[in-house]
């Protein structure tokens, strides 16, 4: 159902994704993204020392993330987004433990 106010983001269109990745896995998916929607990554926290990972769309490489040593963590913020559309999947290239945060619209 369409939203009245379509000029902002709701509390139902928040999504928050946490994933232990595991390291035997070279790439997690962790969403596909619905047909006449669009998802837009605003943040994504690796937690795994020692370890890098890419997030990937549909394959393609779009952002990274290391961690270089122990008890510590790596947050990126994405003020404009990174935006998947209906039926690309949000993947993890690396194995750990990340949160990912965004929002899902209508198309």
């Amino acid at each position: 159902m369409p939203k009245k106010d379509s000029c902002c983001v709701h509390a139902s269109d928040l999504r928050d994704f946490t994933i232990d990745a595991g390291f035997s896995t070279p790439v997690f998916t962790v969403y596909t993204v619905p047909a006449g929607k669009i998802f837009v990554v605003c943040s994504w926290t690796n937690y795994t020392a020692q370890t890098e990972a890419w997030l990937r769309r549909s394959g393609t490489r779009v952002t990274y993330t290391h961690v270089p040593q122990s008890n510590s963590y790596d947050h990126k913020t994405y003020p404009c987004g990174i935006a998947f559309r209906a039926g690309d999947t949000l993947e993890i290239e690396g194995g750990g433990r990340h949160s990912l945060h965004g929002y899902e619209v209508d198309a």
